[in-house]
């Protein structure tokens, strides 16, 4: 396995359970502060699917184009640093994301 395959793996196993943690912990409150706010259970409903659907493809679109470049011959620390800066771009989307969504 090439050394981008293991960090862009690495990546996307990180990546996933951040989604849905933020998924499961602002779907809640979002149905709530929605059920005020739009008086149509069916417009409710909407509005929280389409809020998995942008985290969800906010964050395969952070690690769709993964910005390292590993050689072959690396060590595991330059793993770690690929991925913490791959996960730092797929937490500046979701913040961005999420702010939008609220707004």
């Amino acid at each position: 396995m090439s050394p981008f395959t293991i960090a862009f793996l690495v990546l996307f196993l990180f990546s996933i359970p951040i989604a849905l943690g933020l998924i499961a912990c602002l779907r809640r409150p979002l149905l709530e502060l929605l059920q005020n706010v739009v008086i149509l259970p069916a417009g409710t409903e909407y509005f929280s699917r389409v809020f998995v659907v942008v985290v969800v493809l906010t964050v395969l679109g952070a690690i769709a184009d993964p910005p390292f470049n590993l050689k072959d011959s690396v060590h595991l620390i330059e793993y770690v640093w690929a991925v913490a800066h791959g996960l730092k771009s797929v937490f500046e989307n979701l913040v961005i994301s999420v702010f939008v969504y609220t707004d």
